[in-house]
Parts: structure tokens; sequence; C-alpha cells
């Protein structure tokens, strides 16, 4: 199964979150905007929502460390 959840930071606020990589749009869940995921740096990606899920918190644990 390829890994079709994709870990991406929001354009505008930087949150990290899920998107479904079979999507061409996606609205942040922190600040609202509407941003295309297209040509996003994707950060990783799961097979499924829960190891995508786990991936994020990876990810938000990395940025944190770097502040």
């Amino acid at each position: 199964m390829d890994k079709r959840f994709l870990i991406v930071g929001c354009p505008r606020c930087k949150t990290v979150q899920v998107v479904d990589g079979r999507s061409k749009t996606r609205s942040c869940a922190s600040c609202g905007k509407r941003f295309e995921i297209e040509g996003l740096a994707v950060l990783g990606r799961g097979k499924d929502a829960r190891e995508a899920r786990e991936l994020v918190a990876v990810v938000k644990a990395g940025l944190a460390g770097r502040d």
C-alpha cells in the first residue's frame, strides 16, 4: 500500500498536520486558511491515519527541540 497520508506544515501558521495525499486542497485545523497541497514540503508520509498522527507527534517534538 502506498503511503498516502502526508505530513505538511500550513503555509500561513506553520502548524504541522496530516493531509490526505489524494486531496488537492486542505483547510488548516489551526488558522482556517485553505491551501493547495501540491508544492508543499512533505515532512513525512504514513500508510494510514494512525501512522501519520504518530509521525506528526515526532515532527512536532523535533521542531520543539530546535527552539
